[in-house]
């Protein structure tokens, strides 16, 4: 979700067909689905997106396109989902997990890592959004994430990048490098605290 600013539902409906983590190239998922809650059959993948303008490709940065690699398994179908929930017996074919699982495990860790409602899925989204809007404008964020376009000048010129998200994976790339800068100099004021204490305590 950081690494495309997809919705939760799109995120668990891709399937592998709708990767391409291919070296020559750019690495990019196909937006084509989502998952829906539907009564009487629960949550379903939806061969649609939520909205008519959610259907997109977008370019993936080099740390998503990594982890997409590391998730891979060996002799998976076209059709499988990248995120398939556990195979019950009797059940032929991988499902793709449910947002309400996702969301309850995320919650469990989260619990405990001592981050307690700290990080939820729409949040990775919108900060996702903030970033490139900041780096790129609000037409290429809307465009990344499946956002109608409104009329007028910025209808005529994005029109055509409809069905292709901008390419922002630079963006998005740095945005996940200044977060690991951020939380290494974090980490060395903690060890600095811990050795100014150690040595008073020493004293």
């Amino acid at each position: 979700m950081l690494g495309t600013g997809l919705r939760i539902g799109e995120v668990l409906a891709l399937n592998w067909s709708e990767v391409n983590l291919t070296t020559e190239g750019l690495p990019t998922v196909r937006v084509d689905a989502t998952m829906v809650d539907i009564k009487g059959q629960g949550t379903v993948r939806q061969a649609m997106p939520k909205t008519d303008s959610g259907k997109r490709t977008i370019i993936i940065p080099r740390f998503t396109a990594d982890a997409l690699r590391g998730l891979y398994p060996d002799g998976a179908s076209p059709t499988d989902p990248v995120f398939p929930s556990r195979r019950r017996a009797g059940r032929a074919e991988p499902r793709p997990q449910t947002p309400h699982n996702v969301r309850r495990m995320l919650r469990a860790a989260l619990e405990l890592a001592g981050m307690k409602g700290e990080v939820h899925p729409h949040l990775l989204r919108s900060t996702v959004a903030t970033f490139v809007a900041r780096e790129r404008g609000t037409a290429d964020a809307a465009v990344l994430l499946g956002h109608k376009i409104q009329g007028g000048v910025t209808q005529r010129h994005y029109v055509e990048r409809l069905l292709i998200a901008p390419d922002v994976s630079s963006i998005l790339q740095a945005m996940v490098e200044i977060g690991e800068e951020e939380a290494a100099a974090q980490a060395e004021r903690d060890d600095g605290k811990t050795a100014g204490a150690d040595a008073a305590v020493g004293r």
